[in-house]
């Protein structure tokens, strides 16, 4: 049963996790249009492509957007909105190379490391959202973005 405060905690990290990582994305994606005016009017001509009469938001509509998909994950690889957050605890001792990492201990990885590193992109600190069109994604290791984290822990928001 959950009491006041566990539900007060509960809807405080829905909402922090779901407004938070949402309102940085925006954020973010509005500055990297004023460094790239000519990426904001390939977005802009999607847009219009896709919805010239105003219509309501759907699901096929915004599936056909694939460049603006692109400069969304393209701004989420350069700008991750919770990155100090991906830790997890070692539930059972681990033997890598020559560290042991014990039983409890808090371990943690850092998501730029993989997203700037050019064994996973190319050319890795240019903003560059071509690089996440079907063919070139393809390729990519499924570990090397996850600006949401991955598996049962995976972000909420």
């Amino acid at each position: 049963m959950l009491n006041d405060e566990r539900i007060i905690d509960e809807f405080i990290a829905f909402f922090g996790a779901g407004v938070e990582t949402t309102s940085h994305l925006a954020v973010m994606m509005l500055y990297l249009f004023t460094q790239h005016p000519d990426m904001l009017a390939k977005v802009k001509e999607e847009v219009a492509k896709n919805y010239p009469g105003h219509e309501s938001v759907s699901a096929e509509n915004l599936a056909a957007m694939e460049y603006t998909q692109c400069f969304m994950k393209e701004t989420l690889r350069h700008y991750t909105p919770a990155p100090g957050t991906m830790f997890r605890i070692c539930v059972k001792e681990h033997q890598i190379g020559d560290y042991t990492i014990k039983k409890g201990t808090y371990v943690r990885t850092h998501p730029f490391r993989e997203y700037f590193n050019p064994k996973n992109f190319e050319d890795p600190f240019a903003f560059n959202p071509e690089r996440w069109n079907s063919a070139k994604s393809n390729d990519l290791n499924p570990y090397s973005f996850l600006p949401f984290w991955a598996g049962p822990r995976n972000c909420i928001g």
